[in-house]
């Protein structure tokens, strides 16, 4: 009697070859997304007060209470995805799913100031010396700790929701882009992600073309939706690594299947 040879482990990696496919509705990546910021545009002109004071209030409003909220969850979904993967999986993969999952979680703990605007408790005096806001967070202390991981992300965005499909429809990088599909932004997260650059780049035209704001704290817009592309990009990892047979590499399918 033939005895069955096992399956050959599954070995998946930053290059693992996968294919984009729609991982969420439109309702949450797109009517959602474009509902919230045409409210904070109307409730600026109707109703300015309320909006700064409730809607958009910092450390309690609904949006700012986001800011806390989405990166959790993105943090409990590459969580996830790292605790899917197949044994044999390699270093790169988990230190990124990782460097994801620890980065949320710093998003998510600086946004309440570790617990600050929850509980609040007093500051230190010497930690108070040093944060420009007087609070228990590391955003307020230097620049490396604040604008410049913005300003990497902000880049990642604008490759992952514009230079990714640009090349994708012109046919370009192709192998490069195959032999990183595992970990690149994929169709989901690219409209939150256009809605936050379109807020980055409303927000230089203001600063240095005197446009005026579309909300009342444009700048908290901006941060739902580059938290958002950053929950829906977790979303999306998981979900691939989900999708692997087992004993062989990752499932594939029509695009938006």
């Amino acid at each position: 009697m033939l005895q069955q040879t096992p399956a050959p482990p599954v070995r998946l990696g930053l290059a693992t070859p996968v294919e984009d496919r729609s991982e969420l509705s439109r309702v949450w990546t797109v009517a959602l997304p474009l509902a919230l910021a045409v409210v904070a545009v109307v409730l600026a002109y109707t109703a300015p007060r309320w909006s700064t004071e409730v809607f958009l209030a910092e450390g309690r409003g609904p949006v700012e209470l986001s800011h806390f909220l989405i990166p959790l969850a993105a943090m409990a979904v590459a969580l996830q995805a790292l605790a899917r993967l197949p044994r044999g999986s390699t270093l790169g993969l988990r230190l990124w799913l990782a460097a994801l999952a620890l980065g949320t979680l710093y998003i998510a703990g600086e946004e309440q100031s570790w617990g600050q605007h929850f509980f609040h408790w007093s500051t230190p005096d010497e930690w108070a010396a040093i944060n420009r806001q007087q609070e228990t967070n590391l955003h307020n202390v230097s620049s490396w700790l604040n604008h410049k991981p913005r300003v990497l992300l902000q880049l990642a965005i604008i490759l992952g929701a514009i230079v990714l499909p640009l090349t994708a429809a012109r046919g370009w990088f192709g192998p490069l882009r195959r032999r990183l599909s595992l970990v690149l932004p994929g169709r989901s997260a690219w409209p939150l992600g256009w809605l936050a650059i379109f807020y980055m780049g409303w927000d230089h035209l203001g600063k240095n073309a005197g446009f005026p704001e579309l909300s009342t704290r444009d700048a908290e817009m901006q941060e739902t939706f580059i938290y958002g592309f950053l929950l829906v990009y977790a979303i999306t990892l998981r979900n691939r690594i989900g999708r692997r047979p087992t004993g062989g590499a990752l499932a594939t399918g029509p695009a938006g299947r």
